[in-house]
């Protein structure tokens, strides 16, 4: 009889060894459902944008255009390779006023060194980024896309700098609001450059520094998501090479063109999928187009709020022409037996490389002077815009 309790202690910690088992062996066979709740299938447009293209011609720029630049051929061949893309091209300097060029793109470019940009005219002294962009925008509409080209340098005053770089901030912020309200499907793109630089800056309060060596300059691209996702279906960033340092983007895109499938399986017909046994991973088509996205942020997991019942285990972009959707997205359900709902965001964010590309001093060759001001007003302007969320239902069968 003295054996019996062990013997039962035994028997009892058998039986729960069997039974959690069990269960983990039902909740690895089990089937689950999942389905897309929101699909977009609106299609990409086939319109041309008119592109106006406005290159800075201030002061500061000069050192851009001596001997050999970078920023004239980077430019030259990007806006060569968007002409496919576009309807028409007009360029423009500007300061504080706007300079038509009157030279078609070829000749314009292949004339460009320092004496002619030197000459474009205006008030090469003193210009403002708010004043230009109000400027730029004043001569858009739904059918153009604008790109300013710009070193993005803010003149800081003498004092209370903080005050002018949030009242810069906010000025931005303030335009970009104002022109969305009158047209809807409005994004930004900022292409963060290289170029090679043999000139001065102009810190305030400070004589000028000579500078020789790689500056930072920003292309922004103004206009309709879908006009915009236009110029970028033939992977122009590319022609851009090692000379395009990063990327930030904004739109106010609500939904995205979505489907869903089994991994290394066919495509759903319906939106649902079915996931047996113990292989819980599905695919998520997705069309990032209207998003404005590089490919580097678009493969970047933090760009992502992921439910926590879903596992992004892979991004890979979709290569082939005519293709419906840009990229697939592959996840495994994690604690399926307790998933229901589940999301995927993609986040509005600052990006790391934009708080380390800023100074506010102005007197720093590889930095820029306001850049993360004039970035967080950009973004500012969307603030008020739901981000992209892709809604998932699971369920046990």
């Amino acid at each position: 009889m003295g054996n019996i309790r062990p013997i039962c202690r035994s028997l009892v910690y058998i039986a729960c060894l069997l039974t959690i088992s069990f269960a983990s062996s039902c909740t690895s066979c089990s089937n689950y459902e999942v389905s897309v709740q929101n699909t977009n299938d609106e299609k990409e447009t086939s319109a041309k944008p008119i592109l106006n293209v406005y290159i800075e011609n201030s002061g500061s720029m000069d050192g851009y255009f001596s001997g050999k630049s970078d920023m004239r051929d980077d430019l030259y061949g990007y806006v060569s390779e968007l002409k496919a893309s576009t309807s028409g091209q007009n360029l423009f300097y500007i300061n504080s006023t706007i300079i038509p060029i009157r030279q078609n793109t070829e000749a314009f470019f292949m004339g460009l060194n320092a004496n002619s940009f030197k000459a474009g005219g205006g008030n090469r002294t003193h210009s403002n980024i708010i004043d230009m962009m109000k400027m730029m925008l004043s001569k858009s509409n739904s059918n153009t896309v604008t790109m300013f080209v710009s070193d993005c340098i803010l003149d800081l005053p003498s004092v209370d700098t903080k005050t002018f770089l949030d009242f810069e901030k906010t000025s931005l912020a303030n335009t970009f609001r104002d022109y969305k309200n009158k047209h809807k499907d409005f994004g930004v793109r900022i292409l963060c450059m290289q170029s090679s630089f043999n000139g001065f800056l102009f810190p305030a309060g400070q004589t000028a520094i000579k500078t020789v060596g790689k500056r930072p300059y920003y292309i922004w691209i103004l206009g309709s998501n879908k006009l915009i996702s236009k110029l970028m279906s033939n992977d122009s960033d590319s022609k851009l090479g090692s000379n395009l340092q990063n990327c930030v983007a904004y739109s106010d895109a609500s939904s995205l063109p979505i489907n869903i499938g089994k991994t290394k399986g066919p495509m759903s017909t319906n939106g649902v999928v079915n996931l047996k046994g113990g292989n819980l991973k599905f695919d998520l088509y997705v069309n990032f187009s209207s998003l404005l996205l590089d490919e580097k942020s678009i493969e970047d997991k933090g760009t992502y709020d992921i439910s926590p019942f879903l596992d992004l285990q892979n991004v890979q972009k979709i290569n082939y022409a005519g293709a419906k959707y840009s990229h697939v997205l592959t996840f495994e359900l994690q604690h399926a037996s307790k998933a229901d709902n589940a999301h995927i965001t993609i986040k509005k964010n600052i990006p790391a490389w934009v708080k380390s590309m800023n100074d506010e001093t102005g007197d720093k060759p590889k930095t820029t002077c306001g850049i993360r001001y004039l970035i967080e007003g950009a973004k500012e302007a969307f603030d008020a815009d739901k981000p992209v969320t892709i809604n998932l239902q699971i369920s046990k069968k």
